[in-house]
């Protein structure tokens, strides 16, 4: 159902773990594909390039050849639609590094009172959501208009600049297809990002679980595939957790059940029950030592 589900308006399928949605995913773009779908009308949004990789590995034999959609993170398929590496390089700006942002940001922060329990990829995480306008303390949005001036005043951009700069281009590419995985750790920045590269009347295809939510320190928007639903979009659900022993899922969901604003999904554990052990570590060695010990698979 999820696979050949219509091609109109929006489609939500909320993925539980080990429950094949990478899977669902590939089959779903074969499936618009085959049925007369364009692939250079088709974006496909992943997490990490890795995804993308992958998904394009699976991807491949099945259309024996064919060319393949738009595919990767946002960040990279902005990057791709500016121009690449030849835009960067005739605007005068360089992709600029993690540490380069480090070194940057350090300089920028000393002598201000900053929480001492935070470290620096923690800050820079904090100032790259109040670039994407998430609420953060006043000082690290008074930081984003000074971070970004001076990137730019230094010839670099970062990927947050990346997606305002192909926000900003006046005729955006647009696409018939947006589909994208890990949909429920979106930011507010990367939706808007992606519903302007739609056309009209594109389809849109989130898979992802808001269970699974992990990425809220980053910015992500909160219960986005239950705010799709609530907006008319169809659902579709993929129970069986082929990765946990059905005791585990049980004890896991207990306290997932208390989460709220979400896309309530039960899981069905096709595996048997097995073994298991409730335990606290002082540390991470002491650990990895007992569950050796047990011989925990």
């Amino acid at each position: 159902d999820a696979v050949m589900a219509p091609t109109t308006g929006a489609c939500v399928v909320v993925a539980g773990p080990g429950s094949g949605k990478t899977s669902v995913l590939v089959e779903r773009i074969a499936y618009l594909l085959g049925s007369g779908a364009a692939p250079d009308d088709m974006v496909v949004c992943t997490f990490t390039r890795a995804a993308a990789e992958e998904l394009q590995g699976r991807l491949a034999p099945k259309l024996r050849g064919g060319p393949l959609p738009y595919c990767g993170t946002m960040h990279a398929l902005a990057s791709r639609m500016l121009g690449g590496a030849q835009w960067l390089l005739k605007q005068g700006l360089t992709l600029i590094s993690e540490d380069d942002q480090l070194a940057l940001l350090n300089s920028m922060v000393a002598g201000l009172e900053l929480d001492d329990e935070l470290t620096d990829k923690e800050v820079l995480l904090l100032l790259q959501r109040a670039q994407e306008g998430a609420s953060v303390p006043a000082m690290f949005q008074l930081l984003a208009a000074e971070w970004e001036a001076q990137l730019e005043a230094l010839g670099y951009v970062d990927f947050v600049m990346l997606l305002k700069r192909s926000l900003a281009l006046p005729s955006r590419r647009k696409f018939r297809f947006a589909l994208a995985d890990e949909a429920q750790d979106l930011t507010p920045l990367q939706l808007q990002w992606l519903r302007s590269h739609c056309k009209p009347d594109a389809h849109t295809y989130l898979v992802g679980d808001d269970d699974q939510a992990v990425y809220a320190f980053r910015g992500s928007a909160q219960a986005v595939l239950a705010d799709e639903v609530d907006r008319g979009a169809a659902c579709h659900q993929l129970r069986d957790n082929w990765r946990c022993r059905r005791n585990i899922i049980e004890r896991a969901y207990q306290l997932i059940a208390h989460n709220t604003h979400r896309v309530a999904l039960p899981q069905t554990p096709p595996r048997e029950d097995g073994d298991v052990m409730v335990a606290r570590f002082s540390n991470e060695a002491e650990e990895l030592r007992t569950l050796l010990a047990a011989k925990v698979r």
